[in-house]
């Protein structure tokens, strides 16, 4: 049996450094989300793969990024860490949390609760909240041993 395939192509207003990053696929909402280092996202619905969504989910630079619960989103920006979900109105990605002017590196372990942020001189651990997925700070420790 022979299936036919759409080819689409969308030219967004950005530069060749936007490339995919990361693809996560979610058994909770049977989509497939790819994010471009620029700020885009798509998302392809697994039921009907003619349906894909196109949007522009922030304007800052997108580094690495975890799905945390298979339903949220953090990622490492130049100048901070970003927290989006999806909005139950809209089914647009939305900023939710914001870490500002944090630095460093981020970890997450799927099927954890926590998150970890280390910067160059301390180690942020996060609970993040399976229903709302807000992270609360539950410990700090200094990096005394430069740890990245």
């Amino acid at each position: 049996m022979l299936s036919t395939t759409t080819v689409m192509e969308i030219k967004e207003n950005c530069t060749q450094i936007n490339f995919p990053l990361k693809s996560f696929y979610s058994p909770v909402t049977n989509n497939c989300y790819t994010f471009y280092r620029q700020g885009h996202g798509f998302t392809f619905n697994m039921a009907n793969t003619t349906e894909v969504r196109m949007e522009i989910i922030t304007t800052a630079d997108l580094g690495t990024m975890y799905l945390l619960f298979d339903q949220a989103l953090v990622v490492r920006s130049s100048s901070s860490i970003l927290f989006f979900k999806i909005d139950k109105e809209t089914g647009l990605w939305k900023e939710y949390h914001k870490f500002e002017k944090m630095r460093g590196q981020i970890y997450f372990i799927r099927g954890n609760i926590r998150i970890q942020v280390t910067t160059d001189d301390r180690i942020y651990f996060y609970m993040i909240d399976k229903e709302t997925f807000h992270p609360t700070l539950e410990n700090c420790m200094n990096n005394f041993m430069q740890c990245s």
